[in-house]
């Protein structure tokens, strides 16, 4: 940790050399996460964004953690490359319990939901070939979306431009056999605006046993349907014909070779196999000027079959949505005033087949399932100008979420059972903003939200699967949090925040055999930290970018299943210390060069602290330099990751049987493509 100090001693050193401009130049990024645009700046909580050059410049864009790092609070793994578990996507310790898929946050691609009605997230759906902004919020404005809104994730995907037709051919190729291409039409046609994606790509993977092939097909198109309304409609279909799952290894095992698979994953060939299909749309109509509302609505399919080291799981959902939102802006002896109303439904249906993993094949048929889940929100928003530099935001919501599950065991013994969970629970918000002068913003914040366990953490308990377990409740927290937006001059923008989040019966995981996790309540927990976030602009066409987390997550009050007191330990899964630093260089508006560097401290992996994963420093390259040719233009690129072929562990399986913890990343590895635009 020392040299960080001194690169984060450095960079402020030379920011604070910075005048203060008379006339400052807000950063231009709109925030829209909190269901109303506001600029990043004016917001009374904490957020972060990621826009399109640093998003599909020179990166290979396989998961969102390529790109989430560099927000401070937020910690993103993709598991070592390991396509067959999601990206493991932590925010102020939220989505630490995860096993697979994103959990304790809410995801939305262009307004649609990608988190279900249990609140489990599938983000693997997603192809960040498409995405131009991310949004991450994660301050107390986040519980006023309800069940497992620890924070919320906003993607937004490329229109079309306003060219009739334009279109991309974009090829890219590195290390471990891996490939993809990507194909973009789109354009602007009186008032339709269109864009279409096609990715495929390939990797023989970073270890043994690690192979994936997915392929994504994306439709968005855009109608003004008059001067005052739009109308938005989505197509994503997502196939993935295999992922190969190369599990979590021992000590010894990392030690002596970090590129093996563990023996009874290779052994049992586990693996996943994914097709979705969903659609979706966004109605946007502004009644009269400063009183519109949006309507969106989603129906999707997913069949999935993911074969773990001792079980299959094989199921097909159904998943759908409505959702209503009413703003009206208005003002009050010249105070400005805001309302949001809204409604959120959400329904899941789910039919699971459990087999025996018999050598790679499926077995004899253990269980099968038919589920449920319904889940109902209305909220209420309010932002007020109590004075020109006092700024009040506040709201409340009322969340219902139903579960409901037939369940017949057929082996070992015949075994029915129908069962309920029904939870509910009141999240509410409010934040305060202040400005002394133009360039600073001071915010403070508390929040109240809940997060249920989600169907598949129900239907597992310490004694294996049958019906929905009645002893798992509910977690509810409270997120507190200060912090200070500044605008040092132009160019330079600085963010830092304090954050307290204080939960009960927070949900931890244990493992019943390789691959299937059950689920526990701890008493209490404590997540406490500090964020810094800084971009300055250097002489020499030089910039650079810092976020750094400093986070201490521990059990207040914890008896474990194994009878013991580990009140005091550390949370697992959460490092105490997170870094992201870039300097990057564009002398033309063609080309651009960046190296940056990712700091991750120690990661303890049991409730004990008796096990942990070192921390690591990694250092990456990238540049990409745009020709002109016959009027075309191209775009070749190149990355170079982990450039001092660093041994590392990526993430950890938080108490895994037999000490298989440790996730390794990958070694020194490459990166590289063009892009035909015409």
């Amino acid at each position: 940790m020392k040299g960080i100090g001194y690169v984060i001693l450095l960079v402020l050193t030379v920011s604070s050399g910075s005048s203060l401009a008379q006339d400052m130049e807000v950063p231009p990024i709109v925030i829209t996460a909190t269901r109303t645009e506001k600029p990043l700046f004016e917001l009374s909580t904490s957020a972060g964004t990621v826009e399109k050059e640093n998003i599909q410049t020179a990166l290979p864009n396989l998961q969102p953690a390529d790109v989430l790092s560099r927000i401070p609070g937020v910690y993103a793994q993709d598991r070592g490359r390991n396509f067959a578990q999601d990206a493991k996507i932590i925010i102020r310790g939220f989505g630490a319990r995860t096993q697979f898929g994103v959990r304790e946050m809410k995801l939305f691609w262009d307004g649609v939901p990608l988190t279900m009605a249990d609140g489990q997230g599938d983000i693997d759906k997603l192809d960040m070939s498409f995405i131009k902004h991310v949004e991450v919020l994660k301050g107390p404005l986040a519980v006023l979306y309800g069940n497992s809104a620890g924070s919320v994730i906003y993607f937004e995907s490329e229109d079309g431009g306003l060219k009739p037709i334009s279109a991309q051919l974009k090829i890219s190729g590195g290390s471990y056999g891996f490939h993809k291409e990507n194909l973009r039409l789109g354009g602007q046609v009186e008032r339709l605006n269109y864009m279409f994606g096609l990715t495929t790509l390939y990797t023989t993977g970073f270890r043994d046993h690690s192979s994936a092939r997915r392929n994504y097909a994306n439709l968005k198109t855009m109608v003004e349907v008059t001067d005052r309304s739009s109308l938005t409609l989505f197509l994503h279909l997502f196939d993935e014909p295999f992922a190969k799952d190369p599990g979590a290894l021992t000590k010894a095992e990392f030690e002596k070779d970090p590129k093996q698979a563990s023996p009874i994953y290779k052994a049992n060939d586990a693996r996943e196999i994914i097709q979705n299909r969903e659609i979706g749309f966004l109605y946007q109509h502004e009644l009269v000027q400063n009183h519109s509302f949006k309507v969106t609505g989603y129906l999707g399919h997913r069949d999935f079959t993911g074969y773990t080291p001792v079980i299959v799981n094989d199921f097909g959902r159904d998943y759908y949505g409505v959702g209503f939102n009413w703003l009206s802006k208005f003002k009050v002896a010249d105070r400005r005033i805001e309302t949001t109303l809204g409604i959120d439904t959400d329904f899941m249906k789910e039919d699971r087949n459990n087999f025996q993993n018999s050598s790679g094949n499926k077995g004899k048929l253990q269980y099968t399932q038919n589920s449920d889940v319904k889940s109902l929100g209305a909220y209420a928003l309010v932002s007020l100008d109590i004075t020109k530099s006092l700024q009040l935001n506040g709201g409340a919501r009322y969340s219902k979420v139903n579960f409901s599950a037939d369940y017949n065991r057929l082996s070992p013994s015949a075994l029915f059972v129908s069962s309920e969970r029904n939870f509910q629970f009141t999240s509410w918000a409010l934040t305060l903003s202040y400005k002394p002068i133009q360039r600073v913003n001071l915010y403070t914040g508390v929040g109240r939200g809940f997060i249920t366990p989600t169907l598949i953490e129900l239907i597992n308990s310490p004694s294996g699967p049958g019906g929905l377990n009645q002893n798992l409740k509910a977690s509810k927290f409270y997120n507190y949090e200060a912090g200070v937006k500044t605008l040092l001059g132009q160019g330079t923008y600085l963010d830092t925040a304090v954050f307290l989040v204080k939960t009960s019966d927070e949900l931890i995981p244990k493992q019943l055999f390789p691959g299937t996790n059950y689920y526990v309540n701890a008493g209490k927990t404590e997540r406490k930290g500090v964020e810094l976030y800084l971009t300055h602009e250097l002489p020499f066409n030089l910039y650079t970018t810092l976020s750094y987390t400093y986070m201490e997550a521990t059990f207040k009050d914890f008896i474990d299943t194994d009878g013991l007191n580990k009140s005091g330990r550390r949370v697992p899964g959460i490092p105490r210390h997170t870094f992201f630093y870039e300097l990057g260089w564009k002398p033309t508006k063609n080309f651009i060069a960046s190296i940056d560097v990712k700091y991750a401290d120690k990661i303890w992996a049991d409730n004990s602290n008796t096990a942990s994963a070192d921390s690591y420093t990694i250092v990456n390259l990238k540049s990409s330099y745009k020709f002109d040719i016959f009027g075309y233009n191209l775009d070749a690129f190149f990355r170079i990751e982990n450039l001092f072929d660093k041994k590392y562990v990526t993430s950890v399986v938080p108490n895994a049987t037999g000490g298989r913890y440790y996730e390794p990343g990958p070694g020194r590895n490459y990166y590289v493509g063009m892009a035909l635009s015409f």
